[in-house]
């Protein structure tokens, strides 16, 4: 759905309970249905609800955190528990009708904390989106995929402690064709995104690297050390399914199904 037009969803137009097989929801560009508490009420009372994409900057949010707290009340089921797949767009602060700016600050940290059951979140046009707030994730070693958008920055220090809350994390992307964004040293953000996250198999970032090979020595947060190999193809680094060194089962991570 994509319409800046539409109004809010009245209770009574279209009842969730109506929509038991409707499983994936995607609502960009439709500012004014989200300005609106009814809309979001719906949202969160889907039954089947489990991938879900939607703008949430902070003039939405306050709707979208008190239909949470309205459906918590009443003792409704809460689609956020079941939510596996969670795209979030225009995590901004913004007054309605100005442009985004690049100093504005992060949302959506109450929406995040009332998941529980997160495989797959995407941060879409999040600008001074603060990854602070992706402490919030209930059952952090649920989450398997993660891409953030425009200025989270690959090589931010307080990146790797953040993220190694997610030791199951398998695939990480970066806003890409961004010269701001741009590794130059790419062995060390792939040696501490490797230690922060054992499980990583494929990371995204804009890199002015001509290599296509990167070994690199990581350390899980048991101490446990391996040499890992990279391999990059068409903007994305992908691990070698060999580590090399005597010690490369320490931290190789479950396997991939």
């Amino acid at each position: 759905l994509c319409s800046p037009h539409l109004p809010p969803l009245a209770d009574d137009v279209v009842p969730p309970e109506s929509l038991p097989s409707l499983r994936r929801v995607v609502m960009k560009d439709c500012g004014r249905m989200l300005h609106g508490e009814g809309t979001w009420r719906f949202l969160w009372r889907l039954p089947e609800l489990s991938d879900l994409a939607v703008d949430c900057d902070t003039n939405v949010e306050p709707f979208a955190v008190a239909a949470l707290r309205a459906c918590a009340s009443d003792g409704a089921a809460i689609a956020t528990v079941r939510l596996s797949s969670l795209e979030l767009g225009k995590c901004y602060r913004r007054a309605p009708g100005s442009a985004a700016r690049a100093g504005d600050g992060p949302t959506a940290t109450q929406v995040l904390a009332a998941t529980s059951g997160l495989r797959v979140l995407c941060l879409r046009d999040c600008r001074a989106f603060d990854v602070s707030a992706l402490a919030a994730i209930g059952r952090a070693e649920l989450l398997h995929e993660l891409a953030f958008g425009d200025t989270v920055r690959p090589h931010d220090p307080s990146l790797p402690q953040i993220l190694s809350r997610f030791q199951n994390l398998r695939t990480l992307a970066f806003a890409l064709n961004s010269s701001v964004l741009e590794v130059r040293d790419h062995r060390a953000v792939l040696q501490s995104l490797t230690s922060a996250c054992p499980a990583l198999r494929s990371v995204a970032f804009d890199t002015s690297t001509a290599e296509l090979w990167a070994n690199v020595r990581a350390t899980d947060c048991s101490g446990r050390s391996a040499e890992v190999r990279w391999r990059f193809c068409g903007g994305t680094w992908i691990r070698s399914g060999v580590d090399l060194g005597a010690k490369s089962t320490a931290i190789a991570g479950p396997s991939i199904d």
